[in-house]
């Protein structure tokens, strides 16, 4: 009879501890926090596990910053002495002319989110590219 109490004490303690993964990586559902490389924010699901919320842009990390009270994940642009030393290769939203390299024809081209130029089109025939005076490039004809 003691064997069996025994048994059944060791049998409902192993079944209501928690194994050392889910001590872990449980969470709270609701609550976020930054992943372990500060890349992305992860979210706690309603059975208490953490599940990537969203990725940080390129070139911004997860940080805590204090809320309401709380310190809560965002992502955010690195400390200076974290930042990649070489400016940008354009500033974002910024237009210019540009020349195709592929057709040889003039067209417009922006700067994307990355800081990357992004060729736009090419001018219709028998027009090329021309900057308005507030410094906006547009196609006019020849």
């Amino acid at each position: 009879m003691k064997f069996l109490a025994v048994v059944a004490t060791l049998a409902a303690t192993a079944l209501a501890a928690p194994s050392e993964r889910q001590q872990r990586d449980s969470c709270t559902p609701g609550w976020y926090r930054c992943d372990a490389n500060g890349k992305a924010i992860d979210v706690c699901d309603a059975e208490g596990n953490w599940l990537v919320a969203g990725p940080c842009p390129d070139g911004t990390v997860c940080d805590y910053l204090p809320q309401n009270g709380f310190s809560l994940p965002f992502c955010v642009n690195p400390p200076a002495e974290k930042r990649d030393p070489t400016p940008p290769a354009c500033k974002p939203a910024t237009y210019t002319c540009a020349n195709n390299a592929t057709s040889g024809a003039d067209g417009i081209q922006v700067c994307d989110t990355q800081s990357t130029w992004q060729y736009v089109g090419d001018c219709p025939k028998d027009s090329h590219c021309e900057y308005f005076p507030s410094g906006i490039p547009f196609c006019v004809a020849n």
